[in-house]
């Protein structure tokens, strides 16, 4: 019958087959949702806005609501924006939220690791990631000597280049990617070293490639079409090179390995697949596992410092200030130690702790989280949603939300002291929150304290002469700041 009818009476079939479908199917009391296209749905929206989603999400919510619904292909993914939803959804109700989407043709094919595994996987990769923190060297002092060596290396790099131009991004993300280096293989590298490099740019090709609204997810059978294919293959092919080449390094550790004397990451890794009966150890989930360290230990770490430098470089008077605590509490010319925090309290309780706490506010380097999903059929905000349902919360509602934080678009550290102590209060969500809240909090805190202390200690940063200094964000894996550079002059 289809081969009868003319081109344009076959579209207009399919169109209206496609809308009778989708009113048919659609389940009563859903959370409304933007006036998308048929089968499509609202690809054009997310197309268009790549790039600064948690921002049109943000507006879609004052014409929508709280809670919406967005249409990708065959994927329903619900938006939630606004404190009071995302903590239902993160803390009083995560039993039923803190599932984990299986849509991403991406996670068949490389693994889920920490971050997007469920159930009882997601519990064991989780044991085996923290016991691997713990022991070497989360908030302990082992680990700060570590940080300590690369705050060195940063000072040395940034001495060598005082008073011309440079972009630091490269620099903290070597620093930070050192840090989660000594806990998987036990060492750190060189900047120049061509191994370091190697991985750094895989990596990098893994961080930077499209995420959950790449074509193929909405539409699966695609990933049988060029070029419809190309970012999944991508994706695929730059996974496959960084996981062989941390497969020749537990090679290389399998041939030295001793059960009596863990020395890393890879070594208890060997010991957890050797003497653990789970499933859920394999290689493949190792690798995908350490992916994950490195998203959470490297990328958010340095994006934060990007983000805190850019901001000391736009707001010097604040720069200033930081300094002159400082100079107070911790003296000139000695490095600054976690331990300060301790033994200063002014140091811990005032300015420079409440200007990082800002920096976290204002820039909210993960705005949109990991993608949850709903474990059954529940309800939230009186709409239905059905199991297995895509959530995304928009943690950057929560830290933009004027009435929770005055005036939010102006960088105000203030805000965050109270009676001369700092007050993070339950509005404060950098790390998200509930069971799926970040692993490395710990091991963050401490970076970006050792960090942005010394770099303030030793360096004033300015802005480059001419430059002109942009504060707006770009999502992709994280919120990042566009390029830049500055001028760094020894203190």
């Amino acid at each position: 019958m289809l081969e009868a009818l003319d081109l344009p009476t076959l579209v207009v079939f399919i169109l209206a087959f496609v809308i009778i479908y989708n009113v048919m199917t659609r389940r009563k009391n859903q959370p409304p949702s933007p006036r998308g296209l048929p089968f499509v749905g609202d690809i054009l929206l997310l197309k268009a806005n790549r790039g600064k989603l948690p921002e049109v999400f943000m507006q879609q919510a004052q014409q929508l609501g709280d809670i919406f619904t967005l249409t990708f292909g065959k994927l329903h993914i619900v938006v939630v924006n606004g404190y009071t939803r995302i903590h239902e959804v993160l803390m009083k109700r995560a039993d039923v939220f803190s599932d984990r989407p299986s849509f991403l043709l991406i996670s068949k094919k490389i693994g889920t690791g920490v971050i997007l595994s469920s159930g009882q996987q997601w519990k064991a990769l989780r044991r085996m990631s923290l016991h691997a923190m713990r022991d070497f060297g989360m908030g302990k002092i082992s680990m700060e000597d570590k940080m300590q060596d690369e705050v060195k290396v940063i000072i040395g790099v940034m001495s060598e280049n005082e008073k011309k131009p440079i972009a630091l991004h490269k620099y903290l993300a070597m620093a930070t990617s050192n840090i989660i280096c000594n806990i998987i293989f036990g060492s750190r590298f060189e900047y120049e070293d061509e191994q370091f490099q190697n991985m750094l740019q895989l990596l990098n090709d893994v961080f930077r490639r499209p995420g959950m609204f790449q074509i193929c997810n909405a539409f699966p059978v695609l990933r049988f079409v060029p070029p419809f294919n190309k970012d999944l293959q991508d994706n695929i092919e730059a996974f496959d090179r960084l996981a062989q080449f941390v497969s020749d390094i537990v090679s290389d550790h399998e041939s030295t390995y001793d059960r009596n004397n863990i020395r890393d990451f890879i070594d208890m890794f060997i010991k957890f697949r050797d003497e653990d009966t789970d499933a859920s150890y394999t290689l493949r989930n190792f690798l995908r596992v350490i992916v994950d360290l490195f998203m959470a230990g490297t990328e958010t770490s340095s994006t934060t410092l990007n983000w805190a430098i850019l901001y000391m470089v736009a707001y010097p008077d604040i720069q200033d200030r930081c300094q002159r605590e400082l100079e107070e509490v911790i003296g000139p010319g000695r490095t600054v130690q976690f331990q300060d925090r301790f033994k200063l309290p002014y140091v811990r309780e005032t300015f420079v702790k409440a200007t990082l706490c800002e920096i976290q506010r204002i820039s909210t380097i993960a705005p949109l989280s990991v993608p949850h999903a709903t474990l059954q059929d529940t309800t939230l905000g009186g709409f239905n949603i059905p199991r297995e349902s895509i959530v995304l919360v928009n943690l950057l509602s929560v830290h933009q939300d004027p009435t929770l934080w005055p005036d939010p678009g102006t960088f105000n550290p203030c805000r965050f002291l109270e009676d001369g102590k700092v007050r993070r209060g339950e509005y404060f969500m950098p790390f998200s929150a509930g069971p799926r809240v970040c692993a490395g909090e710990t091991l963050a805190k401490m970076e970006l304290f050792l960090y942005f202390a010394n770099l303030l200690q030793w360096f004033t940063f300015r802005k480059v002469e001419g430059a002109t200094l942009n504060l707006e964000g770009v999502t992709g894996l994280t919120r990042s700041p566009r390029p830049f550079e500055v001028v760094v002059t020894k203190r």
